[in-house]
């Protein structure tokens, strides 16, 4: 469908690891200019932008199977705590680090409060208290095949 090659198992194990190798090729390529202080955020962004459409391109209509869906979170949650960690090291006037801490006050809603960013943060460390354990995770997220 779309162009997916579906396998006679009904799966589209290959097409997935393609587009994530082509999503990673492309991104590394352009890590350099991503990284520049050079071009404006705006073009960063851009193309950042670009090449996520590039990476994620047909991804409506992939199939995945538990285990690429079990992978693809343990990978969401270590780039979370990943990135958690690089704005609790930044200087207290950084705005990533004041938006994150930071506090609005005004009237509550009604109902059950909305899970915010944070929270899934301090959940995910929860889980995982044993830090060299959770080092295992980030690495096998980092090298798994499919990610």
């Amino acid at each position: 469908y779309l162009g997916n090659m579906i396998n006679n198992g009904n799966r589209n194990d290959n097409y997935v690891k393609e587009r994530t190798q082509a999503g990673n090729r492309a991104y590394f390529t352009n890590l350099s200019m991503l990284k520049s202080i050079i071009i404006s955020r705006a073009a960063k962004l851009r193309a950042y932008k670009t090449l996520r459409n590039f990476a994620t391109y047909r991804a409506e209509t992939l199939i995945l199977t538990v285990r690429e869906e079990n992978a693809l979170r343990i990978f969401i949650k270590s780039q979370r705590i990943k990135w958690m960690g690089h704005v609790k090291r930044m200087e207290d006037n950084a705005m990533p680090k004041r938006m994150l801490e930071g506090r609005l006050y005004s009237k509550t809603r009604k109902g059950r409060p909305r899970i915010r960013w944070l929270d899934n943060v301090k959940n995910d460390l929860k889980k995982m208290r044993n830090r060299e354990q959770w080092r295992l995770i980030v690495k096998e997220a980092k090298v798994h095949p499919g990610l």
